[in-house]
């Protein structure tokens, strides 16, 4: 279709899709063909079009934006500026803060509007990127995750070994961030827009050569973003908590077996007290009973 030719203009009908909204059409005229469309949320009506609804979600997901905008942009700035904060474990923690704050930045705005309109009103440049980005920062997220269990891990089974310093923990952040970008390029050469049929707009979805590569990309996401984390945290902390119970069950056998020791050592010393006492007594008595006979003589 030729967009030079088209004349787009939107006019109500008498007859309306919901009691609330008017029918708004799109006519398009096309070598004399001309064809009407709507809006999805004109001719496909749900309970998230509602005023109420609009209003409960863009409440959420404001208070969502600016909390976690600000927190983790306090956690980043802080690391950034402060270098005895700058272990490794806040280094993967600062991954886990960049990410989120791409997510306030890029996700939240754009998913909002898009589940309002129920199209895409960003063009697509956008369309492309946005999916990318998004895949990226959840990646990252999973991965610093998996990083600081493995971490921890290590310096609770390994305490005297070597561990990472800040420098090394960087790298490997890094080496995530590029990872996840590896893993997350399709998206970006996959995404398109789409138009349908008697719908107005335009939609941005996956657009896979067939079946099989979408199939198959899809499970090597889920076993990278979900299953290989998720197994990897589950045996680490695992581990950690088997570990740290036994040590505490080593540590109270030893207070107990120190706690029965001296109470035997003070049951001893009030036992050699008991009999002091009584040589003491009877000594006494002996010697009071010798004193009264040699007076009698």
């Amino acid at each position: 279709m030729d967009s030079s030719s088209l004349n787009y203009y939107y006019s109500t009908s008498s007859t309306s899709s919901s009691p609330s909204s008017p029918n708004i059409t799109a006519t398009f005229n096309n070598n004399n063909d001309n064809f009407e469309c709507l809006h999805y949320i004109i001719q496909s009506p749900d309970p998230t079009n509602s005023l109420l609804a609009i209003i409960i979600f863009g409440i959420i997901y404001i208070n969502i934006f600016i909390f976690g905008l600000l927190g983790n942009l306090a956690i980043v700035l802080l690391t950034l500026r402060c270098s005895h904060l700058r272990s490794v474990q806040n280094i993967f923690i600062l991954n886990l803060a960049l990410s989120d704050v791409i997510v306030c930045l890029l996700s939240l705005p754009f998913t909002l509007v898009t589940n309002i309109f129920k199209e895409w009103l960003f063009g697509s440049a956008i369309c492309h990127l946005l999916p990318m980005v998004q895949a990226v920062s959840v990646l990252v997220s999973t991965f610093s995750l998996s990083a600081i269990a493995i971490d921890r891990y290590w310096l609770v089974h390994r305490p005297h070994g070597h561990s990472l310093s800040p420098s090394q923990a960087t790298i490997v952040a890094c080496i995530l961030w590029a990872f996840s970008l590896f893993i997350s390029l399709p998206y970006a050469y996959y995404m398109g827009l789409e138009e349908y049929e008697g719908y107005c707009g335009q939609f941005c979805s996956e657009q896979w050569p067939n079946t099989q590569i979408r199939r198959g990309y899809a499970l090597a996401v889920l076993a990278l973003q979900f299953l290989l984390p998720f197994l990897t945290m589950s045996f680490c902390y695992a581990s950690i908590f088997s570990r740290l119970r036994r040590r505490n069950n080593t540590k109270l056998k030893k207070l107990n077996e120190r706690q029965i020791m001296l109470a035997r050592q003070s049951n001893n010393f009030e036992n050699g007290l008991i009999v002091e006492e009584k040589v003491d007594c009877l000594s006494r008595k002996t010697s009071s009973f010798c004193e009264e006979n040699v007076g009698e003589k």
